[in-house]
């Protein structure tokens, strides 16, 4: 829907902007510890069922993508305001509107829209935890969004270094000489924190074929001083997949472990 294609696009621009936080990142080729495996229905990641919380975007979608009690529920969201970048508690209404596509009445309302009570560009809605407090978020700049196999990127952030890489395999389509046929991806993200090593699969999915895994926001969302990130996992073009990894939560030497994730189709 239309407004999900503007927040789309508005979520990519942000991942892009300019920012006070210097990345000092460098591209590379990836020669990660991370190795590149067949993947299928039994070790794809993330499933739904890794979710822990649930996150939501605002905008207006199908019947049956918002849940109809999420009005009900305490919210925090990403937004970006004149100061720059805040996470912070928020309200949220639910509207039953038009939908344009599925609709076939005028008077017809099987769409949802979700309305938030501030004035400010909301990027993302978490669901309230005890570990997520009202603060300023230094944004990351990141030059590469995209990530292909063989794709890696090496920054710095909050005093910590980092590389996010992907392994994979990379094709042109035998039946689109345009198009890009990637199977058995991994995107991976590494960093060392006092010392110790941390490593962990963010992605693992088997095919995208009109798509790829977009950084849609980069930066201290749980206020720990460890990235947290906003990707776009979604394998096929029309649909938007934003799941939240968070390092607060994470166990051992995950680094960061998924948090949660809304996906929800434009068409």
């Amino acid at each position: 829907m239309h407004s999900l294609l503007k927040t789309s696009a508005l979520l990519g621009l942000l991942a892009m902007a300019s920012c006070k936080q210097k990345s000092q990142e460098q591209q590379t080729t990836t020669d990660s510890t991370i190795a590149q495996v067949k993947v299928d229905s039994t070790n794809m990641f993330p499933k739904e069922t890794d979710y822990q919380i649930t996150v939501q975007m605002p905008g207006t979608f199908h019947e049956g993508q918002v849940p109809l009690n999420s009005d009900k529920k305490s919210w925090v969201g990403i937004f970006q305001t004149s100061k720059g970048f805040e996470l912070r508690a928020t309200k949220i209404a639910l509207e039953m509107v038009h939908d344009e596509m599925i609709d076939e009445t005028p008077e017809a309302k099987t769409g949802i829209q979700i309305n938030i009570a501030q004035k400010d560009t909301c990027l993302l809605l978490i669901e309230s935890q005890s570990y997520l407090k009202d603060h300023v978020i230094a944004p990351l700049t990141l030059s590469k969004t995209e990530f292909y196999p063989n794709d890696a990127v090496e920054f710095e952030y909050l005093g910590l270094k980092y590389k996010l890489f992907a392994v994979g395999k990379k094709e042109i389509a035998k039946e689109d000489p345009n198009q890009i046929l990637v199977t058995d991806y991994t995107l991976s993200i590494s960093f060392t924190k006092e010392g110790k090593n941390y490593t962990n699969v963010l992605l693992r999915q088997p095919r995208f074929d009109t798509k790829i895994p977009t950084v849609q926001f980069a930066g201290d969302i749980d206020g720990d001083g460890i990235v947290d990130l906003v990707l776009d996992a979604a394998t096929y073009y029309n649909d938007i997949n934003s799941t939240l990894y968070l390092s607060k939560i994470a166990k051992g030497t995950q680094g960061l472990t998924i948090a949660g994730g809304f996906t929800a189709g434009v068409d």
